[in-house]
């Protein structure tokens, strides 16, 4: 009886000595900090994503930065974004473009546009976009232009003219648009100049002409003009036109 006994208790003690053994193992296993790391002084490696922080233990990468290798966190490159835990940085969609600090991805404002997902760009000469997110912008058609916040197009003013959507440009003299949103200007008649404007077209005054609706010139000469001429008139024989060039006179 007494033999029974005594390997019932030696098999306690054994179970026992297992069962703390044991725990131990599992206990260094799920460590956080690597005792090779810890008492080797050997770098701490962490899985991609991550970096080693302070105390041996890996800590995430914030928005903005990345790690391929475990091994540090880099920060994105330009026109590229991430969120935490990266292991690479990504490009925005077309008509998005990364914030300042690379944390996300952000639509182009109207009036721009986003051709490749890194930059915002401002709509060229003559085009537009009124929407935020824009892959491209429209063009303006003839008579408009675009605002210069290339958010809408504008009617051309009265005395400018676009024929090709991209810019009112001042009518030339001699010619001129009446109204708001002329694709092009049009010739004064002979006899006729444009005002300074470029809204009308007015008659020469007398003792000048113009012969193909442009500038008035003064007569030359012997001769004399009306108001609205076309051209000059020489006075006849034994008269002499006055200073004005507006009559002629008997001498």
């Amino acid at each position: 009886m007494k033999k029974y006994l005594s390997l019932s208790i030696i098999a306690s003690i054994m179970i026992s000595l297992i069962g703390l053994v044991t725990s131990q193992i599992y206990a260094i296993q799920g460590s956080t900090v690597s005792w090779e790391a810890k008492y080797t002084k050997k770098p701490l490696v962490c899985s991609p994503g991550m970096s080693p922080g302070k105390n041996n233990t890996c800590v995430a990468c914030l928005a903005g930065t990345y790690s391929s290798d475990g091994k540090s966190c880099l920060p994105c490159a330009d026109g590229t974004y991430s969120t935490e835990w990266a292991r690479s940085c990504q490009k925005c969609a077309l008509g998005t473009r990364p914030n300042t600090l690379g944390t996300a991805c952000v639509a182009c404002p109207a009036g721009t546009y986003g051709p490749d997902g890194r930059t915002c760009q401002t709509c060229e000469i003559g085009k537009y976009t009124s929407d935020v997110g824009s892959v491209s912008c429209l063009s303006c058609s003839a008579g408009y232009e675009a605002s210069m916040n290339r958010k809408e197009c504008v009617l051309c003013d009265a005395g400018t003219a676009s024929s090709d959507g991209k810019k009112c440009k001042t009518c030339k003299t001699g010619t001129i648009s009446a109204y708001e949103g002329s694709p092009v200007c049009t010739a004064c008649a002979p006899g006729k100049m444009s005002s300074a404007d470029r809204r009308s077209c007015i008659d020469c005054r007398a003792g000048t002409y113009s012969a193909n609706g442009g500038s008035c010139r003064a007569c030359r000469g012997n001769s004399i003009s009306a108001i609205g001429s076309a051209s000059c008139t020489p006075c006849p024989i034994g008269t002499r036109a006055d200073i004005t060039k507006t009559m002629c006179k008997v001498y």
